[in-house]
């Protein structure tokens, strides 16, 4: 089963890999990873449904890593769609920055509503996980569960809980990218001569140059942040890369080459240096 679900998992970070490169952007973008995530979340559901696991590990690896892997991703886009739809159509700078901050302390609130299971998860503690990730009928005291509230069949509460601490930590981070860019968004307006350029290749491409650019420590003697250098790539390249940190994820766990962009720049360079000696 763990195979088969970490199968699933690979097959949908692929697929929003892709989707992340045809450069769709916006309601649409979210729109199409959610279908994706959701699909993998409902075989993955359907698969363990009448499943009897092996043994008590195999179990709590589903319920405690998998599940909430993938269910994440899903509430993670589903979030993104509503704050997308909630967002102010007017441009201004400061009713940006002022929906996005109440987006930040609504979205803070949830997570606190599971505070415990949060920093259970957070320091990686373990002994409560018999109890907590399994399909076991006593739920810990813990848990903000309402008497009404509907339960996913044959998913211990715990898990779910778990998927929403971890999208709700997600859509922070984005919140907060967003409120950066709005603050350090300057435009062309310091520049009497500017000269437009635009990124015409996958957007991924450019979040993996970003990364080698901060791993190296090329920018501001490496003081610079991965979110700043984000930050200019997109003003100068006039692209919206969205959600990069969860597209780095994906690229880190993709099967080809980890480094594709960077070793296709590398072999154009020395196919360019040997055209070069040969005309000379």
């Amino acid at each position: 089963m763990i195979k088969h679900a970490e199968k699933l998992s690979q097959q949908m970070y692929n697929r929003l890999n892709e989707i992340c490169s045809t450069g769709v952007t916006g309601l649409d973008y979210y729109k199409q990873c959610y279908e994706v995530t959701r699909e993998a979340y409902y075989q993955l559901r359907l698969s363990i449904e009448k499943y009897k696991f092996s043994t008590e590990r195999e179990e709590i690896e589903i319920f405690k890593t998998i599940i909430p892997k993938i269910h994440s991703e899903t509430l993670y886009y589903i979030e993104l769609m509503h704050i997308e739809l909630q967002r102010p159509e007017f441009e201004e700078r400061k009713i940006q920055l002022g929906f996005f901050k109440q987006q930040s302390n609504y979205y803070d609130q949830l997570l606190q509503r599971n505070i415990m299971l949060k920093l259970y998860h957070k320091i990686q503690r373990e002994e409560e996980d018999s109890v907590l990730f399994s399909r076991k009928t006593v739920l810990p005291s813990f848990l903000p569960v309402e008497p009404i509230q509907e339960m996913e069949k044959n998913i211990p509460q715990a898990s779910i809980e778990l998927s929403k601490v971890i999208a709700y930590k997600s859509i922070l981070k984005y919140v907060s990218e967003q409120i950066a860019k709005l603050k350090n968004k300057n435009g062309d307006q310091n520049t009497k001569n500017p000269v437009f350029v635009e990124w015409t290749t996958n957007k991924v491409a450019l979040i993996e140059l970003a990364y080698a650019l901060h791993s190296a420590k090329c920018i501001n003697n490496g003081k610079a942040e991965v979110k700043k250098i984000i930050t200019a790539l997109e003003q100068l390249f006039h692209v919206d890369l969205g959600p990069f940190y969860r597209t780095f994820q994906n690229i880190r766990i993709r099967q080809s080459s980890r480094t594709a962009f960077l070793d296709e720049l590398k072999e154009k360079l020395i196919q360019r240096m040997d055209e070069t000696d040969l005309s000379n």
